[in-house]
């Protein structure tokens, strides 16, 4: 009994231990604890499926979905690449003319020289 009681307060300080630390070493500007809940938070945001709702054996069929969805969005993209854009259909609508475009060169010449 006194064994597990040792062992509690040992696992108990060591815990208090590791909180303290995370609070107070500093890396890159923030803290050890604000370093792991931004990379927490990162690897949420981006996680494609719960892993909680997936048994293991259900593991490689998942897979399977994932890197077939994937290929089927490269194919997408890749087919895309090829058509012109609509932004770049309306590029000549947007294009600045050639006397704005020589009085915006002036002014930039007259700001750089200004130093």
């Amino acid at each position: 009994m006194l064994k597990l009681i040792g062992w509690v307060i040992k696992t108990t300080i060591f815990a208090a231990v590791i909180l303290v630390l995370g609070n107070w070493i500093h890396w890159k500007g923030t803290t050890l604890s604000d370093h792991i809940k931004t990379q927490m938070a990162q690897v949420d945001r981006h996680a494609p499926i719960e892993l909680s709702k997936i048994h293991l054996n259900q593991l490689p069929e998942a897979a399977k979905n994932i890197i077939r969805e994937s290929r089927i969005e490269s194919k997408k993209s890749a087919s895309t690449r090829g058509q012109p854009s609509t932004a770049r259909a309306h590029d000549s609508r947007d294009r600045i003319s050639t006397q704005d475009q020589a009085q915006f060169r002036a002014l930039l010449k007259e700001l750089t020289t200004r130093k």
